[in-house]
Formats: structure tokens, C-alpha cells, sequence
């Protein structure tokens, strides 16, 4: 442990030892297009970056299995499932289904991107309140944390997540804190 000059007071000795702490990275998105060229290689350099593990979060079904194909293949990722608010509304009962039989994957840490997303008028907010309390009832029943994507929605996310008394992150918060 190094204690940093700009904290050091009269009082404090310094400490150097071979300690390393462990970053883990909650919220990636590897899946993303952007990453297309370089996906494996970032990958395979995370450790010598310093980051020990990860959570690539999913945002469809499509990136739910991806995430999941990543978590298999490589020890230190782990994989989350769910659909985005944006995204639910292509949502199937059948995709529900396949959701489910995820969170029983021995890799999948958590239930999400799920959430409500107000800003936008598309999908209609009938229908991103039913899949989100369907996901969180969901998450509740397999007892995995949720991450939640709240953008102008923060009553009912919070209504939801009560209700259900889930517990996780909300990764899309554009409220403050009261």
C-alpha cells in the first residue's frame, strides 16, 4: 500500500508493499458493434490493463447470448441477460422464456440492462413497464441482482424494483439523488 503524498500528514507513515487491488469492471458492453475489429484482442489484454474481471451487460436477446458465449469462453467475464427498454419492444414471450433458462447459467451474475426509458416515445411505456416488472419479477424469483436503466422514469423504476424488492445497480440514473 502507497499512501499518497497529497494525503500524507505528520501522522501518517508509508507503506510499499507488493499488494495489488482487483478491478473489476461492473458494466461493459463488449457486444457492441464498435468493438467488432478488436473485441478478442482487447479482451485477451485486459489483465496485463489491470482489469481482473468483468461484466459485459446484455441489452437483447442477441447480446444476452453473446454475453454468456463470452463468459464460457473466457474465466474473468461474467455475463449478465435481459433486454433494454429500448429494445422490448421486439420482446417475445418466447425471448422470456430464454431469459429465464439463462439466469441458470452458472456465468450469469445478473438480470439486466432492463429498466424504463422515458425519453424516447419508442417503445411505448405500456410496454416497457411490462416486460421491466416482468424481468424483475423475474430476477426476484432466481435471486439476481438487477441492473437498471432509468432515463426519466425514476418514480415508476423505483416503484418497480420495490415492489419486488430487488436489489442491484441503476447504471442510467438522470435524476438526483432525494
Amino acid at each position: 500500500i502507497k499512501i499518497l503524498p497529497s494525503i500524507k500528514t505528520p501522522h501518517t507513515k508509508i507503506y510499499e508493499r507488493n499488494f495489488r487491488y482487483m478491478l473489476f469492471d461492473s458494466h461493459a458492453h463488449l457486444d457492441d458493434e464498435a468493438f467488432e475489429n478488436d473485441r478478442y484482442k482487447i479482451i485477451e489484454n485486459l489483465k496485463k490493463d489491470g482489469v481482473d474481471e468483468f461484466i459485459n451487460v446484455a441489452s437483447s436477446i442477441k447480446t444476452s447470448a453473446f454475453s454468456l458465449s463470452l463468459a464460457e469462453k473466457y474465466p474473468f467475464i461474467h455475463a449478465s441477460v435481459g433486454v433494454h427498454p429500448s429494445e422490448c419492444g421486439k420482446m417475445t414471450e418466447a425471448d422470456f422464456i430464454q431469459i429465464e433458462k439463462w439466469l441458470s447459467h452458472k456465468k450469469c451474475v445478473a438480470l439486466g440492462e432492463i429498466g424504463l426509458d422515458y425519453h424516447y416515445d419508442e417503445p411505448e411505456k405500456d410496454v416497457q413497464r411490462y416486460w421491466f416488472s416482468r424481468q424483475c419479477e423475474l430476477a426476484k424469483k432466481f435471486d439476481k441482482p438487477v441492473i437498471i436503466h432509468d432515463r426519466e422514469a425514476h418514480e415508476e423504476c423505483f416503484e418497480t424494483v420495490e415492489r419486488y424488492g430487488n436489489r442491484g445497480v441503476f447504471h442510467c440514473f438522470s435524476s438526483f439523488y432525494q
